[in-house]
């Protein structure tokens, strides 16, 4: 990597100034993650408003999951087949219908949890659809090298969403309802939709056209067993949520050690938060880093180091510490683990693999937290976290002992023919 100055460790906001596309679909993305907050803010209160039951909340997670699961690699198929500019449109006017039939529901005083549930299948749906088409957007318009800050900004949006969506969400309810919170979904996907509009057209490539539907998942996955990095970016993220998560053992873990209030599990749980925003913010030296795999392995053995710290620890002040620097590694890692994966996959797959990434990271930390809570109920909480964060950094050095080629993956240069790339891919400005 070389030399840094403090300007350097900032977050780069070099795309957003080169890319008039990328900055529209940042603004929009980052409207949407705070309006979408908001509505699952809103969504789970008025679930248990009408219940008074937390299983009737926590079931909300299978109407997001399970749509998740069965349609992201379909969603991801399509996008490789089709104009991805014309199929965001039409997610992008589902999502915003969806986000008005919230506000109707809502402003008509329903009431019916069946309404509630299957409007958030109905959106995990298309989000299944989103999430994927979305992600083939970013090399189109930017060139190999500006990845790293391009996923910096695009986690930056994904994490200042949680942080103020839920706060505003708070306030907005208590002063006018459940709807505002609704409303301002919809804005949030209007102003995607507007950024999508203003896109030049994206159609697919000559070889993904002639692919079949089934051909062209089976594709994408040979091609990820093939590719040693994409694999190897997969595997540490795999790794992480699988093996490492530790969210389900909060609850235990603050009755345990710090006496069970409501107000001292929420500082656990945000501290990730702040951690992850603070990452995004300073996160500009990412883009400098030439050996980005080892810098990947390496920040995810970090992370487990952090989680182990947490499991080890017993004081509030130092276990709130070891989360924030588990949130500030973790988007060091992803910005990294998502780099090289746009980067190394051709652009006729890059709708396939990015639905796999959505999968996993959407999957993951589920899948993760089941096994911290069934460990943590077998063998103790602390023991849990700690067990978690040993085999990830097992699975960590494993990976990096078999597999050169993630390990020793190095920065691509920029592409010579990204002037004309862009000046196609910016027609519209």
């Amino acid at each position: 990597m070389s030399p840094i100055s403090f300007k350097h460790v900032l977050i780069d906001i070099e795309p957003l100034r080169s890319s008039p596309g990328f900055r529209r679909l940042w603004t929009g993305s980052l409207l949407s993650s705070i309006g979408g907050q908001m509505s699952v803010f809103a969504v789970s209160l008025q679930v248990f408003n009408i219940t008074s039951s937390s299983i009737a909340v926590g079931a909300i997670g299978l109407f997001v999951a399970i749509p998740t699961i069965l349609f992201s690699l379909v969603g991801g198929a399509i996008a490789d087949s089709m104009d991805r500019k014309k199929l965001m449109l039409i997610i992008s006017g589902a999502q915003l219908l969806i986000a008005g039939l919230f506000a109707v529901q809502s402003l008509a005083d329903l009431n019916q949890i069946w309404v509630l549930y299957g409007l958030v299948a109905a959106q995990s749906t298309f989000g299944a659809f989103a999430a994927p088409t979305r992600r083939t957007f970013f090399r189109t318009l930017l060139d190999p090298v500006q990845m790293p800050a391009a996923m910096a900004l695009y986690l930056f949006s994904m994490h200042a969403g949680q942080i103020l969506g839920p706060v505003l969400a708070g306030g907005a309810i208590a002063s006018y309802g459940f709807f505002i919170c609704y409303i301002c979904q919809a804005l949030g996907f209007l102003a995607s939709l507007y950024a999508v509009i203003r896109l030049p057209p994206m159609p697919p490539t000559e070889r993904a056209e002639k692919t079949s539907f089934v051909a062209s998942i089976r594709e994408s996955l040979v091609f990820v067993k093939k590719s040693a990095t994409v694999r190897g970016a997969f595997v540490t993220d795999l790794a992480m949520t699988l093996l490492g998560v530790p969210f389900a053992l909060f609850p235990a873990i603050n009755a345990e050690h710090f006496g069970g209030q409501a107000e001292t599990l929420g500082f656990l749980v945000s501290a990730v938060a702040v951690g992850s925003l603070m990452g995004t913010l300073f996160s500009g030296f990412t883009g400098r880093i030439t050996k980005q795999g080892k810098w990947l392995i390496l920040s995810c053995i970090v992370w487990g180091v952090m989680v182990l710290g947490f499991g080890l620890s017993s004081q509030l002040i130092l276990s709130i510490a070891f989360l924030v620097a588990m949130g500030f590694v973790d988007v060091i890692a992803l910005t990294l683990g998502q780099t090289i994966i746009q980067n190394e996959t051709p652009d006729a797959m890059r709708g396939r693999v990015g639905a796999l990434e959505h999968m996993v990271q959407m999957g993951g930390p589920q899948l993760g937290n089941m096994r911290a809570g069934l460990v943590g109920t077998l063998a103790g909480s602390p023991v849990g976290v700690i067990v978690g964060a040993a085999t990830t950094i097992a699975a960590l050095g494993a990976l990096a002992f078999s597999s050169p080629e993630i390990r020793q993956y190095t920065k691509p240069e920029p592409a010579k023919n990204s002037q004309s790339n862009h000046e196609t891919a910016q027609a519209n400005p």
